[in-house]
């Protein structure tokens, strides 16, 4: 599926690892520093907080960043997460600014997909190799037999439940 990667929405949000890409001031202007913050996923109802308060990008991310690497001190000593030192590294604006950036944006190619989607995705993702092409390259059809026998290896029921469907009742 190339650079596509299926994130499964469960009942808690989860943990993931981003890339934290800090401006650092300096006289010669602004130097990108980048270290990796391990984040419990946004909800809708932390983006509405932050909308509400003022301060509020501050205490997301004190609940949100629960451990990094690659913090540094001036010696090349790697710095262990800590409360205090999260709190201290949010004292500067620009620190807070990008961490609070990492918190909102997803990796690219990131497909969110709900748990009631969850076994159709995992075999769509296991047919990937199941299309049939043309010989100009163009995509002719998929094999239902491979899907068939991905379905039953997965123990996924691919048998469409069609009784509340509208289509079903003959309605559109």
């Amino acid at each position: 599926m190339g650079d596509m990667n299926f994130v499964f929405l469960e009942s808690k949000p989860r943990r993931f690892s981003a890339r934290v890409t800090v401006q650092m001031p300096r006289q010669s202007g602004p130097v990108p520093q980048t270290f990796h913050a391990e984040m419990i996923e946004l909800e809708q109802s932390d983006l509405d907080h932050i909308a509400a308060k003022p301060d509020a990008d501050m205490v997301l991310i004190r609940k949100k960043l629960v451990g990094w690497a690659g913090i540094q001190n001036v010696n090349g000593d790697e710095m262990p997460f800590s409360e205090e030192l999260r709190d201290r590294l949010m004292a500067r604006p620009y620190v807070r600014y990008a961490i609070a950036r990492a918190c909102v944006e997803r990796p690219p190619g990131d497909v969110c997909i709900w748990p009631d989607n969850a076994s159709a995705a995992r075999l769509f993702v296991a047919c990937a190799t199941q299309w049939q092409f043309g010989w100009a390259g163009d995509v002719l059809d998929l094999d239902y037999t491979g899907v068939r026998t991905a379905a039953d290896l997965m123990q996924i029921d691919a048998t469409p439940d069609l009784g509340s469907s509208p289509l079903a009742r003959g309605t559109r």
